[in-house]
């Protein structure tokens, strides 16, 4: 993300293209994938991940373990996030889609996420 004003964020996509979304917001139709500049690792329930950029350590918890996994596995939408989340735990809906909205919201303000807006193609890792 790069600039802030008011509730309204400028963000900078993985082509260098940019879009404004509102703050705190996230759009269903988009997709969210990790950051080439981040490494992590599992452990146990948590996931520690590093940020190269700024050299910032980060914990998550085993939800956010699980939204990092599957994440992990391919760029995802916050349908398919609250889906996979709801199969692995035993949540009430409401809580989980709460929840996941924070955690995406968390990641994507410390820069560990890129959104991949809806028609645009993920980048790989080699």
């Amino acid at each position: 993300m790069l600039l802030y004003q008011k509730n309204i964020v400028l963000i900078q996509n993985i082509n260098d293209n940019y879009f404004l979304m509102k703050k705190n917001t996230l759009i269903d139709y988009n997709k969210y994938q990790l950051k080439a500049e981040v490494s992590w690792s599992i452990l146990g329930t948590s996931t520690v991940i590093l940020n190269y950029k700024d050299g910032i350590y980060y914990e998550l918890n085993e939800v956010g373990t699980s939204i990092w996994a599957k994440i992990n596995t391919q760029a995802c939408t916050l349908e398919e996030i609250n889906d996979a989340i709801m199969d692995e735990f035993e949540m009430d809906e409401a809580i989980v889609k709460k929840d996941t909205n924070r955690i995406l919201k968390e990641l994507l303000n410390e820069n560990l996420l890129e959104v991949i807006k809806k028609n645009q193609q993920p980048f790989s890792i080699k």
